[in-house]
C-alpha cells in the first residue's frame, strides 16, 4: 500500500477515541437537560426556565470544548517527542488492515493505529512511527 498514511483525515471514532466517552456522556448528558429545561420554558411560556435552559445547554457546550482540548493537549504534550513510543512493543486491542484504523496498547496507553499489514486483536505489534497528529501509531507485527 503506497497511501500516505499521516494525511488521513480524522473520524469520529478518532473524536471519541481521543476525547473518551465518559466526558463525552457527561455533556450529552448536561446539553439533554439543558435543551429539555429549554422546551420547557417554552411550553410553560416561562422566559426565566428558558433562559436557565440556555445557560445550562451552554455550559455543556463550553464544558464539551473544554474536555476536547485538554484532552488532546495532554496526549500531545506527553508524547510531543515521537522517540518516547517509537520502537516500544504493545498489543492490538482490535483487528484492522492498511485501509482502517485499530486501536493498540502500548505502554498502558491506548492509542489509534495504523499499518500497511493486517494486524489481528491480540497480536503483538511494534511501533515504528508516530503520524502528524502525534496520537495515531503506525505499527507492524513484532
Amino acid at each position: 500500500m503506497t497511501a500516505d498514511h499521516g494525511s488521513r483525515r480524522e473520524t469520529l471514532k478518532d473524536r471519541i477515541f481521543l476525547f473518551g466517552i465518559r466526558p463525552l456522556l457527561l455533556v450529552i448528558a448536561i446539553v439533554v437537560v439543558g435543551i429539555y429545561v429549554l422546551a420547557e420554558g417554552i411550553y410553560a411560556s416561562d422566559p426565566e426556565v428558558g433562559v436557565i435552559g440556555i445557560v445550562i445547554t451552554l455550559i455543556g457546550a463550553g464544558l464539551g470544548y473544554g474536555f476536547r482540548l485538554t484532552t488532546i493537549h495532554k496526549i500531545t504534550k506527553r508524547y510531543y517527542h515521537v522517540s518516547t513510543v517509537v520502537g516500544k512493543t504493545g498489543v492490538s486491542k482490535s483487528s484492522f488492515d492498511p485501509s482502517n484504523k485499530g486501536v493498540v496498547n502500548v505502554e498502558n496507553e491506548y492509542w489509534s493505529a495504523i499499518s500497511d499489514e493486517r494486524i489481528g486483536e491480540g497480536e503483538s505489534v511494534i511501533v515504528i512511527s508516530v503520524a502528524q497528529d502525534k496520537v495515531t501509531l503506525k505499527v507492524r507485527k513484532a
